[in-house]
């Protein structure tokens, strides 16, 4: 699965901030198959010439970031993530975003 932050525009380097809906899908995946490695890969696309509509793309790529549960419920049923890792999961994938995406 492939997520792309939204931009203003393509010469705008910032990441704007992002909404949660990422790291809710990534929670609640590792909440239903704890057993899955999952992971999220940071990916920047980064244009040499941002003025002009041909240019030359640089792939950058970042850490893997680890999805954990560290206030999962034990039982058996599936619950909603917990705000606070759905926000620190966040933050992660926001911070990890900002590191591959340069001007």
């Amino acid at each position: 699965m492939a997520i792309f932050p939204k931009r203003i525009s393509r010469n705008d380097p910032t990441v704007h901030p992002l909404t949660s809906g990422t790291a809710q899908i990534a929670l609640q995946v590792k909440q239903t198959k704890r057993w899955l490695d999952l992971k999220i890969l940071p990916v920047g696309l980064n244009c040499d010439a941002k003025s002009h509509l041909r240019c030359y793309v640089r792939i950058e790529i970042g850490m893997l970031i680890l999805i954990d549960l560290p206030h999962a419920q034990t039982r058996n049923a599936v619950q909603k993530p917990a705000a606070n890792d759905i926000k620190r999961l966040t933050g992660q994938i926001q911070d990890a975003l900002q590191d591959v995406i340069h001007s």
